[in-house]
């Protein structure tokens, strides 16, 4: 999971802030969509409304959640030693330091705002404009980083939480004042960008924000749209409160009869027991309550998808895939590209996976459940091992990236402290990813050396951070961060080149690597074939929508079950009819075509770790430059300077062909 700066170029161009993200058990990793077309104010409203934990804040058991953690024998934030923490002193050194940052950039702004009305006036003004607004910006990211670092540390801390506050006010206050920069740059003249204005060095930038000026519209109707952002996220922010707020799951029982607290946070665990008569009641009673009120929340999803709908006829775009994916240059043609690509040759590849999982749960002629996808599949075995151990054989499995990544790394890892390694009392639980274009990209971790999954997640962090570290070396500024298309495709690269390390170095028992595949088949499931599923499903309803036909519970339950029977298969499992229920629960169907970049992301990660694993020094330097691009091109073509066209379908045949051959080796390796 990547926190990233602060800030980050919106599709459109300009900065927003960034919005975290996080990953849902059964679901993916979510990060909260702030729509391309609202103005900075806007998008500063809802990133403070979701920070500040008013929106929907998905709970998990992994591997990144939202509470503070405060279990027995977990020792206080001063009781750490200084070597198992971050050091945020190559941020500030003192706090008194960023106190005088804070209010140097605290405004008035006079200067940047006295360009209000002619910033397009002449291409000099452009360049003074830009350069003042993102000045301030970086020292606005800057001070934002230490203090959600800081906060995030213990979240106990009653001085951290100030300054966090204070941060976040700072931020939406200059979103606010300078949100009159987008409607202006929009219509920069053509002659502007012409070799010799002086306007080189924002090129790219000022490109992505011209884009949009097909579907920009006059400034008041412009006006009218951002009025009504708020009435019109009413229907995401309703699910939001009743999802988080009003259900109230009670309890099920166990095969012993003992009752088990079912809620957000324990049903992924409660799908993963061993005890199939838990599994089962949970599934049942957790699907029953959204079932209750399918009516009330068809209504909400209903609200969402003709929201997007309108926006994408408000602003004449052909429909509201090309409405959502236009601002980031991806086509059309690779979202349905995946689907097909999924359908024609994957799905068979799924249905094998479903008859070995029922196999190895020993069913007999009973058919797998929906209740059983996350039942353990092996025994546990011992691969866990201490934090030193574990940056250890990290590095070694990226020695395939060359001297200087390794260099890089094992200096970030260890002398330069970019990583908070363990848990202590208030310290946000799970892990991370985040920095700024003047910090360290620091890793937050609550390290067990008892649990496995969590070498894997020093290895996922660790590709966020170098991504994140070769882009800020080697781009100006407001080229610096990277989309979030490709956000996922060094951190699942990292973490594939750690899986077959392992599985070639430690993995000495038949059990231990059936553990590692399974692993590996787990997180494909989990991430390509699942979020393609939903992805099918968001584009079925908004063309529903789109098509003038009518979002009734019947109608969205039908879709999802058919979806389910073509995905799964029906020959070894039973579609369950609590699973039409399902799709009430999953909110990134409110999230306006989102998902599919998991999907997308892990089948170029895949791709990319073949070739460089396979290729030589051309092909590690493709993917050095490629962490190295930022957003300084489109991120399709970020991809393609890798040496992957996800226009194509052979990235995503690659990741299925990788899961076709992990079925085979884990039903091998169980015989």
């Amino acid at each position: 999971m990547r926190l990233g700066s602060a800030f980050v170029v919106s599709s459109s161009g300009l900065l927003r802030f960034r919005i975290s993200s996080w990953k849902n058990q059964d679901q993916a990793p979510v990060r909260a969509r702030v729509h391309p077309h609202m103005t900075l104010s806007e998008r500063s409203f809802q990133a403070v409304r979701l920070l500040a934990g008013v929106g929907r804040e998905l709970r998990s058991p992994a591997p990144v959640a939202t509470r503070e953690t405060t279990p027995t024998g977990v020792p206080e934030r001063d009781q750490v030693p200084e070597t198992d923490k971050w050091d945020l002193t190559r941020l500030y050194t003192s706090k008194a330091d960023w106190e005088r940052d804070l209010k140097a950039c605290s405004g008035p702004w006079e200067k940047l705002l006295s360009f209000k009305g002619r910033v397009t006036s002449c291409p000099d003004t452009v360049r003074q404009v830009l350069d003042e607004y993102l000045s301030t910006a970086r020292v606005i990211e800057r001070v934002y980083t230490y203090a959600h670092l800081l906060h995030d540390q213990d979240l106990r801390d009653d001085e951290a939480k100030n300054m966090y506050v204070r941060a976040l006010d700072l931020h939406t206050r200059y979103a606010e004042q300078t949100a009159f920069l987008e409607p202006e740059l929009v219509q920069l003249p053509d002659a502007y960008l012409e070799p010799g204005q002086g306007l080189e060095p924002y090129k790219h930038y000022l490109e992505r924000i011209r884009r949009q000026r097909a579907h920009t519209l006059s400034a008041a109707e412009e006006a009218l749209l951002a009025a009504s952002a708020k009435a019109t996220s009413a229907s995401a922010r309703a699910f939001s409160a009743m999802n988080d707020a009003d259900f109230d799951f009670g309890s099920v029982q166990d095969s012993q009869g003992k009752s088990v607290t079912l809620s957000h946070g324990s049903y992924g665990t409660l799908m993963r027991s061993k005890d199939r008569t838990l599994r089962r009641n949970a599934f049942t009673a957790l699907h029953q309550r959204y079932r209750g009120f399918e009516n009330t929340l068809t209504e909400l999803l209903a609200g969402a998808i003709e929201t997007h709908v309108f926006h994408a006829r408000a602003r004449q775009y052909h429909s509201s895939l090309e409405a959502a994916l236009s601002p980031n240059a991806i086509p059309v043609e690779v979202y349905r590209n995946l689907l097909d690509t999924v359908r024609k040759h994957g799905l068979g590849h799924h249905h094998r996976y479903v008859a070995l999982r029922r196999r190895l749960l020993n069913l007999g002629d009973g058919p797998l459940h929906m209740y059983d996808m996350y039942a353990p599949l092996i025994p546990d075995v011992d691969l866990a091992m201490p934090y030193e151990a574990a940056v250890d054989s990290v590095l070694a499995s990226l020695a395939p990236l060359g001297n200087e990544y390794v260099r890089i790394a094992t200096a970030g890892l260890g002398e330069r402290r970019w990583v908070d390694r363990y848990e202590n009392r208030g310290k946000r639980s799970g892990a991370y990813s985040s920095g700024c274009f003047d910090s360290e990209p620091y890793i937050l971790h609550n390290y067990d050396s008892a649990n496995v999954n969590d070498a894997f997640t020093l290895a996922h962090e660790l590709g966020h951070s170098m991504h994140s570290y070769f882009s800020r070396r080697h781009q100006p500024y407001h080229y610096a961060d990277y989309s979030i298309f490709v956000a996922e495709v060094a951190s699942t690269f990292n973490e594939e080149l750690y899986s077959r390390y392992l599985f070639q170095t430690k993995a000495g028992s038949k059990a231990e690597k059936a553990y590692l595949v399974n692993r590996s088949l787990e997180d494909l499931r989990g991430t390509l074939f699942r979020q393609a599923m939903f992805a099918d499903f968001e584009l079925r309803i908004h063309e529903m929508a789109e098509h003038g036909e009518p979002l009734t519970p019947a109608a969205l339950r039908q879709a999802y079950r058919a979806l389910n029977k073509e995905w799964f298969g029906t020959e070894d499992v039973c579609i369950d009819e609590e699973i039409e229920w399902e799709l009430f629960r999953i909110p990134h169907f409110y999230y306006n075509f989102y998902v599919y970049q998991y999907a997308t992301g892990i089948s170029a990660a895949l791709a990319l770790a073949e070739r460089v694993l396979n290729g030589g020094t051309a092909e590690r330097d493709a993917y050095l430059a490629f962490l190295s691009a930022g957003s300084s091109v489109d991120p399709m073509d970020a991809l393609r300077i890798a040496g992957v066209d996800m226009t194509e379908p052979a990235p995503v045949q690659a990741a299925l062909h990788r899961f076709g051959a992990l079925v085979d080796e884990l039903d091998a390796l169980t015989r």
